[in-house]
């Protein structure tokens, strides 16, 4: 199965209102993803299935992959000046959030693009310790969590794993992404972490325990980005 064809279904699973019935196709869609992955030579190619993997602990290979990401994004997405400075925004935090908390060895950037349906999915992914393993590391917010899906929703309201500024912690780098993709832009945003899916929309936002044969190793961050930007849309507007 091609990386597009396999990152469709996953998102889609990922966004159903189900309690996953199909745990199955949702085990083999991740699994496919994180064998790709390992995989590959760290080489973007030129058709739909764009997946890029990285040292996590080298800050100039993750600086080249997000460089390789965008200007892939460049030459698919028609309105990509309009929405070049949150994109980069986007990769830049969340892949700097892979760097500073995930102790991960490798980092996973995919980037699916549907021009038919105007969408980008954009998937941002580590093999590390997760987010839950990233407070209890830090020994953060110890009595407020029990499990994935604790953590979770803690990353989500922008609580950080170490005391650093406001837009210098995890939690706000997932907070205000979250926003713009999902309130500036009618998109969809959703985490996986160890045993935890939560999926966010304008429409509805719902925290999962996902089945015990299903587990993502480290955290998967996956977005989907309508390509219309509408004409009110200001990026300041949520990450100031």
């Amino acid at each position: 199965m091609y990386l597009a064809q396999t990152y469709n279904k996953l998102f889609s699973l990922l966004s159903t209102e189900a309690t996953f019935v199909e745990e199955n196709d949702l085990l083999y869609c991740m699994q496919n993803i994180y064998k790709m992955a390992n995989s590959k030579d760290g080489c973007i190619n030129q058709s739909s299935d764009n997946l890029l993997c990285f040292n996590a602990m080298s800050n100039s290979e993750s600086a080249s992959c997000i460089s390789k990401v965008l200007e892939a994004l460049k030459c698919a997405c028609s309105e990509y000046k309009s929405i070049s400075m949150p994109l980069s925004y986007m990769l830049d935090e969340l892949v700097c959030n892979i760097q500073q908390h995930s102790l991960a060895n490798m980092g996973i950037l995919s980037v699916c693009i549907d021009n038919a349906n105007n969408y980008m999915d954009i998937c941002i992914a580590d093999n590390g310790i997760g987010i839950l393993g990233s407070y209890v590391n830090h020994e953060k917010y110890l009595n407020q969590l029990d499990d994935d899906a604790d953590a979770i929703c803690l990353a989500r309201e922008g609580y950080s794993t170490k005391n650093l500024p406001a837009t210098e912690n995890r939690g706000y780098g997932i907070s205000s992404n979250a926003k713009w993709i999902v309130d500036g832009m009618g998109g969809e945003f959703s985490i996986i972490s160890g045993k935890a899916l939560y999926v966010e929309s304008r429409l509805t936002s719902k925290i999962f325990s996902i089945p015990e044969n299903v587990e993502w190793p480290g955290t998967m961050i996956s977005v989907r980005i309508p390509m219309n930007v509408p004409e009110t849309f200001n990026i300041y507007d949520y990450i100031s």
